[in-house]
Parts: structure tokens; C-alpha cells; sequence
């Protein structure tokens, strides 16, 4: 329809056109609306109907090719896409090169710059690529920089997603950035011919999160496939679901593949999330599971990978080596979670009705009931074939056991060692099997204790001679049955840049704009040339179920204009507000930016939101429009006094970072924890932050 839609500094909006019985073909930005959209404004019940849109040379969407927001308008509210629909529309991406530049989707190829996305839907819609190129998804080919939003969008049946490339999902290809998903869903049936492949998303990084979203396509690539994503890092699911699908993995060898994920690799939590009455298949791939193909991404620890009240019900799971029920390998820790009905067969060793390998973890108030059949192998069990340097209690296994194997059990096949380290530790558990042992194999003297292995009575009733806690189980049936709890955001964190950094993976500088040295510090610190790379920590909000809500630039009165959207309507138990820093540097009074948090501290408490108010942090002598800059450090702590006496007044909770990061002049950032414009913390400047505030948090929670 338009090459552009809107320009820096004017705000452009359409409400009720509809493209349709088109033919649109470009380069650079292809879309069937608009090619770029760039506006501060909305659009607002547009729609592209039976229209074929393709591009040679450059991103292509069904409605538009790319949308984002520059110059002085960075600091607005962007562009919002409000029921906009695209129907009976082929995309395709004939660049024939390999390139990582591109990005293919339904309804838009790339979103930049916190773009909004209300009841939009894509249907009927096919979106295919002729070269190996990454980054293609049935509405959104790439997520790409501060924090898009999806809402109520949907990828209807009937749509399909074919590549040959890197990240591709029935809904987002790829998400590097904290982008939200709430109430999505995609039907798409998605084929790729190459790895990172999810019903819902190919790969997510960034601090995403996902909430309340579905997935129920047919999903076949080649490695690290998931039903509902193929591979994540540093991103949070709450209550997702993949359902009636199946997931094929084509490739041989280390798969990492799994019904809901494929390989979760750092920062990963998984909260209230299923998979139902599906199947995955990987006729020769090993570390497969019903949930996720391999949590955590090494058996060292470390990795933030957890999971918690997720199940699997009513799937079959069929794969090579270290297969499990819910787990293939499992390298962080689980708990209140399930696999119910269903089957799992393997091929090799390390089979488990709930996990197949399991090392350096823990599991608690876990069960499968699935039938398992490990073939003539070893280390077959009814919950985990092998495991090492394990806690597991209150755990129980009550489904067939069968193959030929030497190592097999009602509950554990083989307890290992792994070098010196601690033996396994089982207590509290129950295998339900009257002819096999509750470990196929002890002879290293792993601790068994307090467990069951036979059929007398029922399950539940060996449970409750086990004393299994009642506010966990109900053990009123013959098969005790997990209690569910509430869930809700923990924290959801508001702010500026220095809340925004916090969670980005990753932020480059080049050398000559360096203003202070610093030797690089190799462990989150790269040198490329003159560019030097910093890693920061989006794994600290993913793992504990953290939301990063910082907006770069912002003052108070923005972020007050956005509170209700992005933290009350979201109902976290604690809201972490730490602000000021640019209302000083603009010349905002004191006692207005006071006016500013303490308005959003009442609106959170009156919705029953638990508030930590935060001392804005020092920072250098000049990032300032005050009369006299080298007071700004004065005038930070005369604010933070005033915002310690309205916390107090208040019962609001008080998190001093200030006395914590200042420098030896008791006025600037301190230069161990200040990055190179010594405004923002660096790497480690955040390590002592989250010391201070996630007990804080903890508190509260």
C-alpha cells in the first residue's frame, strides 16, 4: 500500500482501510500494508486480504515489513498495531543468499523499538523462504530491540510457516530482546529443514517472556525443535501450553528436543507450562523429552534452569539415548511437576518415565505414571534412568516398566558417581512395581532412605506412611495428586536505562568513546577490534521470575503515564520502582519527581502490590542540565533522603543501593561498578544491586 507510514516527528495513524486482491513486490522493506512504519500513532482495524507479497532483497510481511520509532521520537509511546488482520495472504522471501540481516513474517518481519501489538491475527496465511535464511515466524519474523508487546494475537489454522533457516517459529522466529507475550497463541504447522524450531517460537533470548500463550501446530526441523520453543535462554514461560500436535527432530546424534522446549540453555524459568495429548518423535536423536530435551546447559551447575508445576499429559515420546518423560537431560532443578499417562520409548540406555539423565540437581514433589520401554539396554527406570550427584524426594513412579536391559528399576535405573563428588541422595520416594527393585542399580552405595518399592496398599497410602507434606499433595485418592498454587509475577522492576540495561544480553562500545579505562574482565567482557562487548544479566529476572519494565531515557512522568499498563494490569506481588536519574538531568524538581514515584507506589499498593521504592544511584559530575553539575551528586542524595522519609511514612519496603556503589568521594559511581560513561553500573555493579535487592524481594514474597 506505502513505502513509509508516518516520519520522525510526525505521527501518522489509519483506522479502517483493507488491502485486498493485491500483488505487492519489493526490496528492501515489502509489505501489504506498508513497508516501514514509523510513527508515534496507531493503526487501528486495517486488514490485508488474498494478497501475495514477496521480496528479493530485503524484509517481508504479510502487513508490514518493519516498524520502529527514531530520532526524537525514541522517547514516546511507539506505534500500536490495534486489530489489524491479515488473511489468505502468501509471503514469500525469494533472497537466495544466505544472510542474517533478513526477516520473514505473517503479519511483520521485524518490530523495533517497544512496538505494540493488540487482537492482530494472521490466518490462513503461508510464509515461505528459498534460501537458508534466519528469522522467519507465522506473525513476527524477529523481535529485535526494546521491548515489543504482544497482546491477544493470535496465528490462526490453516496458516504455515516452511524455511531452510535458523530460528523459526509458528509465531516469532526469533526474540533478542525483553519482549512480552501475553494470550498469543499459533496454530501454524511450521517446517524447517535446519535447527532452532518452535510451534511458538524458534529461539528466545532477551529477557522474554511468554504468559498465557499456546501452541498447537505440527513442528518437524532439524535440531532443537520444541513444540512450544525450540531453544531458550534468559526468558520466563508462566502458564503455556503446547497441545494436540506432533514434534518431529530429523537429525541424528545430540538433538536437544523436547515437546514444550528443546534446549534451555541459562536463565530459563518455566512456571505453570504443559504439554498435552501430543507426540514427539526423534527416530534417532538422543536428548529427547516429553517437556524439554535438555534443561540447563552444563552439568557443572550454574545454568538457572528451572521448572516448576509443568506436566506432561497424555503424550508419546520416542527417541534414541537419554529419553525421558518429561526430561531427556537434566542439569538444573525441577519440583512440583508431573507426567501423566502417555508412553516413552528409546532406542538406547538412560530411559525414565520423568527423566532420562539426570546430574547435578535436584527433584522434589515430582510423579510419572507413563509406560516405559527401554528396549535391551541398560539404565531404564519407571522416574530416572541414571542419575548423579542427585537429591530427589517425595517423588513417585506408577507406570510399566519393560525391556531387557540389566539395569532397570521401579523407580531409578543406575545411581553413578561422578568423579569424587557426593553419591545420589533418594529419600521419600515410592516405585510402584512389585518385581522390580526401587534401584536397578546401587553397588556404589548412593544414599537410598525412607522410600518404597512394591504394591501393597496405594500409592497414596505409602505416601502418607512416608509422611509426605499434606499442603503439597492430596493423598485422598489411590494416586497422590500435586496441589496447585496461584502463580503470579514475583517482581516487576520499573525504571530507566539503568533498569533497561540490567536485563539486555548484551550492549557494544566502541574504544575512542571510552571515557574512563578499564581493564576488560574476561569472565563478561570482550575486545573485538575497537568495539568492546558487555554482557549483562537478563538471567537474574528470568530465573526468579522477574519482569525488566526499564524503558532507556525515560523521567518519572513517563514512566507514571505507563505504570497502570505495564505493572498494575500485570499484578506482580512486588513492584521495584528506581528512578529520578533523568528528571535530574533535565532540571525536574525534587519534590516532583517525589510526586511522580510516590503516585505509582499508591497505585501499587492499592491494588494490593507489595512496593520497594530503590535511592537512585550515583553517577558522574557532568550527565547533568543543573545549575551547577558537579553538585548532582548532592542533589541525589537530598533526593534519595526525601524519598527514604516518604518510604518510611508509608511502610513501604527501602533498598539502598546508594551506600553500596558509591565511590570513595561519597558522591560518584564508584569505578570498580560503573560502566564507561560512569552513569550506568556495569556487570559488576549489578552483581552487588542484586545482592541487595533480591533478599529484599524474597522478603515480600
Amino acid at each position: 500500500m506505502a513505502a513509509f507510514l508516518g516520519t520522525t516527528g510526525l505521527p501518522a495513524s489509519c483506522k479502517n482501510v483493507i488491502v485486498k486482491n493485491s500483488t505487492v513486490t519489493g526490496g528492501s522493506f515489502s509489505g501489504g500494508f506498508a513497508g516501514h512504519v514509523r510513527t508515534t500513532g496507531s493503526v487501528e482495524n486495517c486488514s490485508v486480504q488474498n494478497t501475495t507479497v514477496t521480496s528479493a532483497s530485503g524484509h517481508v510481511g504479510g502487513f508490514a515489513a518493519y516498524a520502529d520509532i527514531t530520532g526524537d521520537d525514541k522517547y514516546e509511546v511507539p506505534v500500536r498495531f490495534v486489530n489489524c488482520h491479515v488473511s489468505d495472504v502468501t509471503v514469500n522471501q525469494d533472497y537466495t543468499a544466505a544472510s542474517d540481516e533478513l526477516a520473514t513474517g505473517g503479519f511483520i518481519a521485524c518490530a523495533n523499538t517497544g512496538v505494540g501489538f493488540t487482537g492482530c491475527t494472521v490466518k490462513a496465511t503461508i510464509v515461505s523462504t528459498k534460501a537458508a535464511l534466519k528469522d522467519v515466524g507465522g506473525f513476527i519474523g524477529r523481535a529485535s530491540y526494546a521491548c515489543p508487546t504482544f497482546k491477544d494475537c493470535q496465528v490462526l489454522p490453516g496458516s504455515a510457516v516452511t524455511a531452510m533457516g535458523a530460528h523459526v517459529g509458528g509465531f516469532v522466529g526469533y526474540t533478542l530482546v525483553a519482549a512480552s507475550y501475553t494470550n498469543c497463541s499459533s496454530a501454524a504447522v511450521v517446517s524447517n529443514s535446519s535447527e532452532y524450531t518452535g510451534g511458538f517460537a524458534g529461539y528466545s533470548s532477551g529477557a522474554s517472556t511468554y504468559t498465557n500463550c499456546t501452541a498447537s501446530g505440527n513442528v518437524s526441523g532439524s535440531k532443537h525443535v520444541g513444540g512450544f520453543v525450540g531453544t531458550a535462554e534468559n526468558s520466563g514461560f508462566t502458564d503455556c501450553f503446547y497441545t494436540t500436535g506432533t514434534v518431529t527432530e530429523n537429525a541424528s546424534g545430540k538433538a536437544q528436543s523436547g515437546g514444550f522446549c528443546g534446549l534451555a540453555v541459562t536463565g530459563v524459568s518455566f512456571n505453570g507450562c504443559a504439554v498435552k495429548n501430543a507426540s514427539f518423535v526423534s527416530n534417532a536423536g538422543t536428548y529427547v523429552g516429553g517437556f524439554v530435551g535438555q534443561q540447563g546447559n552444563s552439568y557443572l551447575g550454574g545454568n538457572n534452569v528451572v521448572a516448576t508445576q509443568c506436566h506432561v499429559e497424555g503424550t508419546s515420546v520416542t527417541g534414541s539415548t537419554n529419553c525421558g518423560g518429561f526430561v531427556g537431560v537434566q542439569y538444573d532443578h525441577i519440583s512440583n511437576s508431573y507426567v501423566s499417562g502417555g508412553s516413552v520409548t528409546a532406542k538406547g540406555a538412560h530411559c525414565g518415565g520423568f527423566s532420562g539423565f539426570v546430574q547435578n540437581c535436584n527433584l522434589r514433589n515430582c510423579y510419572a505414571t507413563t509406560a516405559v520401554s527401554g528396549g535391551a539396554y541398560a539404565q531404564v527406570a519407571g522416574f530416572a534412568g541414571i542419575i548423579y550427584v542427585t537429591n530427589i524426594s517425595y517423588c513417585y513412579a506408577a507406570g510399566s516398566v519393560s525391556g531387557s536391559g540389566s539395569d532397570r528399576g521401579a523407580f531409578i535405573g543406575k545411581c553413578d558417581q561422578q568423579g569424587t563428588a557426593p553419591m545420589a541422595d533418594v529419600s521419600y520416594c515410592i516405585g510402584w512395581d512389585a518385581s522390580l527393585p526401587l534401584c536397578g542399580n546401587n553397588t556404589l552405595g548412593a544414599s537410598i532412605t525412607n522410600c518404597y518399592s512394591g504394591t501393597e496398599g496405594t500409592v497414596s497410602s505409602q505416601a502418607i506412611a512416608l509422611s509426605w507434606p499434606a499442603t503439597t499433595w492430596d493423598l485422598s485418592g489411590s494416586l497422590p495428586v500435586l496441589l496447585d498454587t496461584p502463580r503470579r509475577i514475583n517482581a516487576i522492576f520499573v525504571g530507566d536505562s539503568i533498569t533497561w540495561q540490567w536485563a539486555v544480553t548484551s550492549r557494544t562500545d566502541n574504544k575512542s568513546k571510552i571515557l574512563i579505562s578499564i581493564d576488560p574482565c574476561p569472565s563478561y567482557m570482550t575486545i573485538s577490534g575497537d568495539n568492546v562487548t558487555t554482557r549483562f544479566h537478563p538471567g537474574f529476572f528470568t530465573a526468579n521470575g522477574y519482569l525488566d519494565k526499564g524503558v532507556s531515557g525515560q523521567n518519572t512522568t513517563q514512566m507514571l503515564a505507563r505504570f497502570q499498563k505495564d505493572v498494575v494490569d500485570l499484578n506482580p506481588v512486588v513492584t521495584v520502582i528506581m528512578a529520578g536519574t533523568n528528571d535530574l538531568a533535565q532540571g525536574v524538581t525534587k519534590e516532583q519527581i517525589v510526586a511522580n514515584i510516590s503516585e505509582m507506589a499508591e497505585m501499587a499498593d492499592a491494588a494490593g502490590i507489595k512496593v520497594i521504592l530503590c535511592t537512585v544511584t550515583p553517577c558522574n559530575e557532568s550527565y547533568s542540565r543543573l545549575s551547577n553539575p558537579k553538585t548532582k551528586g548532592a542533589h541525589i542524595i537530598t533526593l534519595n533522603g526525601m524519598l527514604k522519609e516518604y518510604a518510611d511514612s508509608k511502610g513501604f519496603s527501602w533498598c539502598n543501593y546508594w551506600s553500596s556503589l558509591v565511590a570513595d568521594d561519597g558522591l560518584a559511581l564508584h569505578p570498580d561498578y560503573c560502566l564507561y560513561d560512569r552513569l550506568h553500573p556495569g556487570p559488576a555493579g549489578y552483581d552487588v544491586m542484586e545482592a541487595i535487592i533480591k533478599p529484599l524481594i524474597d522478603s515480600l514474597l
